[in-house]
């Protein structure tokens, strides 16, 4: 097992470590970057569309942005016996890796309630660290009836001059597996949990700040009109940078999830942005996601719950980019 702290220190290793001599470069940044003159938008090609698979499910495209952009789509798939999960992942070059957390669990980052397991899992092969974190949510006393999402982290450094990092989040579960009943009129409102990614490059030599974030999401769904939309907000990191330990601080980032479509699938894809109250900050983004197929009540049509994904850059006029990548989990209110 990994100590709690390899979480993002394993990441300098392979992202800093093996360049140059005498290791990491990195220091401490400013928690607000300057806010820039003007922003020129992130071409299309640093973010990829998410996609729903054929089962209905949500699987959010890994966006490999963090060192080098621009990845082709690749299916991760979990397999979650009651107790364990496993995770496959393909990543660009076709090499597939596996994570199970009855042998790849990260010490400190695995906890389990009556009804749902958040686990960490990490694991160092050749010159190829990875890293992910997962939750479980089931139903009652049934383990199999359940949600399962989280986000992932490869680095590969078999260049350690030029290192290659890919990264990306999913959620499926077996309420996502058929179509849901959706009602034809009203409007419901969803309020979960967010987590995920969040990475900054900078353009000055200042350092590279790679952390988990998590947030509020809120949605409303208009049956209606056959529309969602939302946003995550009370963004809050819980790591800040691969050199320096920092608590837990709040960022005053809004990202808004566009208005799209819902299929009659219960399924919808569409654009998402970001903005900071000081920074004039240009984004490009995409977020999709799945109503359940389990009704909020025997009184109430509305679908239970929804997941989702979402992916966004953002780049101001210093060259300083950014991203996050995350998932979400709402249920009825």
């Amino acid at each position: 097992m990994f100590k709690k702290s390899l979480l993002v220190s394993l990441m300098a290793v392979f992202l800093f470590g093996c360049s140059g001599s005498g290791g990491s470069s990195m220091t401490q940044q400013p928690e607000e970057m300057p806010p820039p003159e003007q922003a020129a938008p992130p071409t299309t090609t640093q973010i990829k569309t998410a996609v729903i698979d054929g089962n209905g499910s949500a699987v959010q495209d890994h966006i490999k942005g963090i060192v080098a952009p621009g990845a082709q789509f690749k299916e991760v798939s979990q397999t979650w016996d009651g107790s364990n999960i496993e995770a496959s992942i393909i990543l660009d070059d076709s090499t597939t890796i596996t994570l199970n957390s009855s042998t790849d669990s990260l010490e400190g980052l695995t906890r389990e309630t009556s009804n749902s397991k958040s686990i960490g899992m990490g694991t160092i092969a050749a010159n190829r660290a990875t890293l992910s974190r997962l939750e479980v949510d089931w139903q009652g006393s049934d383990r199999m009836d359940y949600l399962a999402g989280g986000y992932w982290l490869s680095v590969d450094a078999t260049n350690p001059q030029s290192p290659v990092a890919e990264a990306g989040v999913f959620i499926d579960g077996t309420e996502f597996q058929t179509a849901p009943d959706l009602p034809v009129s009203g409007t419901a409102t969803y309020s979960g949990k967010a987590h995920g990614l969040h990475t900054v490059v900078y353009n000055n030599e200042r350092g590279f700040r790679i952390g988990e974030f998590d947030g509020d999401a809120t949605l409303t769904a208009d049956f209606g009109s056959s529309a969602i939309s939302g946003r995550i907000d009370n963004i809050y990191s819980t790591e800040e940078s691969v050199d320096v330990q920092r608590p837990r601080a709040t960022r005053p980032y809004v990202i808004t999830l566009g208005t799209t479509p819902i299929t009659n699938m219960g399924s919808f894809a569409g654009s998402a942005s970001i903005a900071h109250p000081s920074d004039n900050v240009v984004s490009i983004g995409r977020w999709d996601g799945q109503f359940s197929n389990l009704p909020a009540s025997s009184n109430d049509q509305s679908p239970r719950l929804v997941g989702g994904t979402f992916g966004l850059n953002w780049v101001h006029s210093s060259g300083t980019q950014g991203q996050y990548i995350g998932v979400f989990n709402a249920e009825k209110q």
